[in-house]
């Protein structure tokens, strides 16, 4: 009796001791812009936290309402000292609509504290969000009324983002119906929903941008009101399909800061296009495979014609998304990836195994047994020899394919001159020799952005894991960060089975590509005269040079290296192994397909490199890949800017309209 007091006793103490822990810290939460969402995007968490009690361990986790919404199970590990006051992000990738999402902070099987955001409201794919960044202006509606109807592509939005083909073509179905339900051609054009943002509150993920159709930079932000890895995060979206507008007014020597010269071009550059309306003028330019459009006025202090706003604010949010290198090839790096160390064993290993046991099985085995005078016994001896022969195979497949863990990657990384970090997009392949829980580790939490699975578990592949046969895999894996790494800890994979993860990571380009290039005339003759330098920290084995989709040049690049176009010599042989002739190979073959289809790589100068120098903080299970590749697509200059497609003419009786900041969002 004594001792279940002593206990009873603990028990109220460190129950006394949680309580008075909880009711010393406070935490709130924010989900997306403004509650604001896209399905099947990566989706920023913000949660401020203040810590006034003792130090607390323990984990951040997310649900949501309803709980369908979220599939991903997300952990968090923290840990808060005595007096810490601050803001932590999160992210979650949801396949399902929810209203709220809550986060909870849990210490063992204690529930410290819990914060729940009700405003979630889910985008859908007719509806562009714009993101206006003010450090002061947190009503800013671009000079535009909520009454007012604004005309923007109605078709669907293909996120750069979103790396899942599958969740691609399912959007664009469910668009269709959407069409046909809407009458066919007839459908209303979009909603233009305008959020506001601060500064201090943006996510330094480019992933995280994965809603956002256009972000805009208001007159009174400076580089000093966005933190570097907010810089970096806003370039790396840009460069990769994003749109950022920055806004004119302000003191205009904001713009020459590095931030913004990278992003913008020349003022008389040849590529730019140039709007009109009664304020000034919008000047638009190719960044990558996304767009940068400058303004010469404050959107917010135009006195322009409501009509004319309308008309070039359209036109600003035709221009977006353009389809990026990484996803154009998604079909391409899966078949790079897949090839790799899966091949049969060698065709005349197979005729010397089988000739040799015809041969053991019926002459030598017959005339033994008749020599020894035994041929009673060939009842035994042949299913012997069977046996003996089929552990030898298995032998023999064991030793040269199956005893080995097989972790290949391709990455396709797209950059523009001069920038200093660039996102990597890599699909791997996991190909295991048994039954085994693998444990990913993603890399830093600064540099691992994103994973996701490729493919749908069903019954006709070997990843019908946890008995659900119709639904994704990549609802089964939990991810985590600990010790400043990020983690998939659950990532099961079948004896001599196949799964495969699409990642992306930030990698240092150092000062990246630089490049004087002067393409040839008359127009569409391939060549150019000219230079590039390699100011990045890898080395790249074969260089191939387009101008305006048409092949230059190829050419070797070390570190530091410059190569004058025109006097490089012959293409270089790259010295690969077997696995990574087939990848690149494989790569070139995808990208050249892409030179007459997308806009984005078939105007301007763009260089392809091929490295085995960018080593991925990816492991598995502590091993680095077996075999890797890394295709980078560097935009040398900026392509030719196309007119804006034709936009419907706005119906007011739709209830299509602009959504400003504050209103409520009805369907």
């Amino acid at each position: 009796m004594q001792h279940l007091r002593c206990w009873l006793l603990l028990a109220a103490l460190l129950g006394s001791i949680g309580m008075a822990a909880a009711a010393d810290l406070t935490m709130s939460v924010h989900v997306g812009f403004g509650g604001a969402y896209r399905l099947r995007t990566l989706v920023p968490v913000t949660v401020d936290i203040e810590n006034a009690g003792p130090k607390i361990t323990g984990e951040l986790r997310l649900s949501t309402t309803p709980p369908e919404g979220f599939t991903d199970r997300y952990r968090k590990t923290v840990t808060l000292p005595t007096g810490f006051k601050g803001r932590l992000y999160l992210t979650m990738q949801p396949s399902a609509a929810f209203t709220a999402l809550s986060v909870a902070l849990v210490d063992g099987r204690q529930t410290l504290a819990t914060a729940t955001d009700n405003r979630a409201q889910q985008l859908t794919d007719y509806e562009r969000l714009a993101v206006l960044v003010s450090g002061s202006n947190m009503n800013a509606t671009l000079g535009m009324q909520p009454s007012q109807a604004l005309a923007v592509p109605d078709t669907p939005t293909l996120r750069p983002w979103d790396l899942s083909s599958a969740a691609n073509n399912a959007r664009a179905n469910a668009y269709q119906q959407y069409r046909q339900n809407m009458g066919g051609g007839n459908a209303p054009p979009g909603v233009l929903k305008l959020v506001p943002a601060d500064p201090t509150g943006l996510p330094d993920n480019p992933e995280s941008y994965g809603s956002v159709s256009t972000l805009f930079l208001m007159p009174d932000i400076t580089a000093n009101s966005l933190s570097r890895d907010v810089q970096d995060a806003i370039t790396l979206w840009t460069t990769n399909g994003g749109h950022v507008v920055i806004a004119g007014g302000g003191v205009q020597s904001r713009l020459n800061d590095p931030f913004f010269a990278r992003l913008l071009p020349a003022p008389d550059a040849a590529n730019n296009r140039v709007e009109h309306c009664p304020d000034g003028t919008a000047v638009t330019s190719a960044c990558g495979s996304g767009w940068v459009t400058q303004l010469s006025f404050d959107p917010n202090a135009t006195t322009g014609d409501a009509k004319q706003l309308a008309a070039l604010y359209g036109k600003i949010l035709a221009r977006e998304p353009r389809t990026t290198a990484a996803v154009g090839m998604l079909n391409g790096l899966n078949q790079a990836v897949a090839v790799r160390n899966l091949k049969p064993p060698d065709l005349v290993l197979i005729i010397i195994f089988l000739v040799t046991y015809l041969i053991v099985l019926v002459p030598i085995n017959y005339f033994v047994l008749k020599r020894m005078d035994k041929r009673e016994l060939a009842w035994l001896t042949t299913p012997a020899i069977v046996l003996i022969f089929t552990v030898g195979a298995y032998g023999i497949g064991y030793a040269t394919k199956g005893h080995r863990l097989v972790f290949n990657t391709v990455t396709v990384v797209e950059t523009t001159a001069n920038q200093p970090s660039a996102e990597a997009v890599s699909e791997t392949l996991i190909f295991s020799p048994s039954r085994t829980n693998y444990r990913m580790d993603l890399g830093s939490t600064a540099d691992a952005l994103l994973v996701n699975e490729l493919g749908q578990a069903d019954d006709n592949n070997n990843n019908n894991y946890n008995g659900r046969p119709t639904e994704r895999i990549s609802d089964t894996l939990d991810l985590s960060e600990e010790n400043d790494h990020r983690w998939v800890t659950n990532v099961m994979v079948n004896m001599w089975a196949i799964r495969q993860f699409s990642t992306v990571h930030r990698i240092d380009m150092k000062q990246g590509f630089a490049a004087a290039i002067t393409p040839g005339k008359p127009a569409g003759n391939p060549r150019a005269t000219g230079t590039v330098t390699n100011n990045t920290p890898y080395t790249f084995e074969l260089c191939e040079l387009y101008q305006d989709g048409a092949l230059v040049g190829g050419f070797r690049l070390q570190q530091g290296e410059t190569v004058k176009l025109g006097s490089q010599g012959t293409t270089p042989t790259p010295k690969l192994s077997e696995d990574e002739s087939a990848m690149l190979e494989k790569l070139q073959t995808e990208a050249r397909s892409l030179f007459a289809t997308n806009n984005a790589l078939s105007r301007g100068s763009v260089l392809l490199g091929f490295t085995r120098d960018i080593n991925l903080p990816l492991r598995i299970n502590n091993q680095p890949p077996t075999a890797a590749l890394t295709m980078v697509v560097a935009h040398l200059n900026g392509g030719a800017v196309e007119a804006a497609p034709t936009l419907p003419t706005p119906d007011t009786s739709s209830g299509r309209k602009i959504i400003n900041p504050g209103a409520q969002v009805t369907y």
